[in-house]
């Protein structure tokens, strides 16, 4: 009897290596990650500080330090002097640039995942000369997630959001007022203080 032919299964399609797994840690699904937007984003708002803002602001850093030094509070003196070198070396240093991604899974930011379930509403404003994007986390904290983008991305990025998160900026504070208008007196970039 001749043998029967016995039909060939078609190959199943190979899937990539990267794959999310549940957060919680029950690994009751695996879900597969795709990109829909990247773009590098510098870490930090380089703004152009004129030379006068730096000697004022030397200026008044030297006299807190020398009435604190007049005083006897030599523990004032000593803080103020290591605050202004760490402000200065953060104002003189250069950003780092992030990889940033919008997936079907949420921002990612580095090797950070803000989930949409974690991620309630976003916006974007300008800061100095920089357009940024802003993401409005609610768990596990409250905070406010910032990132800098190129201004000719900001359609696509609006509309890859839009389908998973509110586009709205949320209102403000008296007291976050009052601190938007101290904030942008100040050659110092505070933003990172508040919520």
């Amino acid at each position: 009897m001749p043998e029967e032919k016995q039909p060939t299964r078609a190959k199943r399609p190979q899937f990539p290596e990267q794959y999310y797994q549940d957060p919680m840690g029950l690994d009751r699904y695996v879900v597969q990650e795709k990109i829909l937007f990247e773009w590098r984003a510098p870490s930090k708002i380089e703004r152009k500080h004129q030379g006068t803002e730096r000697l004022y602001l030397t200026l008044i850093i030297f006299f807190c330090i020398l009435v604190a030094v007049l005083l006897g509070e030599f523990v004032v003196a000593l803080v103020f002097t290591v605050m202004s070198g760490l402000y200065f070396l953060l104002m003189t240093s250069k950003p780092l640039f992030l990889n940033c991604s919008i997936t079907t899974l949420g921002v990612k930011v580095g090797e950070k995942y803000y989930f949409w379930s974690d991620v309630s509403q976003f916006w974007f404003e300008d800061r100095g000369e920089s357009r940024v994007l802003y993401l409005r986390v609610v768990f596990p904290q409250l905070q406010k997630v910032r990132l800098i983008i190129h201004p000719s991305d900001e359609e696509e990025i609006q509309t890859k959001l839009g389908t998973y998160l509110l586009y709205k900026k949320p209102q403000q504070t008296t007291s976050e007022k009052l601190w938007r208008q101290l904030t942008e007196k100040l050659p110092i970039d505070l933003e990172f203080l508040q919520l």
